[in-house]
């Protein structure tokens, strides 16, 4: 009962030929509206070609409306995935396999100002390792911090190489 009626989002983000997932809601003081974060792997002018998977964001309107999803000056040559857009610090968290890493895909940080995104900073060590870590979110209090990974001592299916929980 607390979920409302799904609902389909335009054909600007569920491009036709294309798959759009991991979305993330934050909201920009800036422009005093919410964005919405999402990944493609869609074609762009800004750049890449379908398969590589990069972030897009889009206003969202007062009235429910969302914007053309914008290519982010963040993403590489490589998969872009997972973003997280932190209100209190206006810092979106993604992980790229397309910046200097450890292995795998790394953890990266992005502040927001009011032209864009600042460099991305690699989150480093004990947060990021030499396998796939993904997912990174913080608690509202911006105290607990989470990620899926990989790494050693997660719970995993060897037969398939799936992790199934982590530490």
């Amino acid at each position: 009962g607390m979920w409302g009626e799904a609902v389909r989002l335009p054909s600007n983000v569920n491009q036709e030929g294309t798959t759009s997932t991991q979305p993330s809601i934050g909201y920009d003081e800036n422009t005093e509206k919410e964005l919405l974060f999402f990944v493609s792997n869609r074609a762009s002018e800004a750049g890449g070609k379908n398969g590589d998977l990069d972030i897009y964001c889009s206003l969202i309107e007062s009235n429910g409306q969302i914007g053309t999803p914008v290519k982010l000056n963040i993403n590489t040559e490589e998969d872009d995935v997972t973003p997280f857009f932190d209100t209190k610090s206006q810092t979106l968290y993604f992980s790229s396999m397309g910046l200097q890493n450890m292995g795998g895909f790394d953890i990266y940080s992005t502040k927001k100002n009011e032209y864009g995104w600042e460099t991305a900073n690699h989150l480093g060590m004990p947060i990021n390792s030499s396998y796939d870590d993904l997912y990174y979110s913080l608690n509202s209090e911006q105290r607990v911090s989470y990620l899926s990974s990989n790494r050693e001592g997660a719970i995993c299916d060897e037969e398939n190489g799936l992790c199934t929980g982590c530490n």
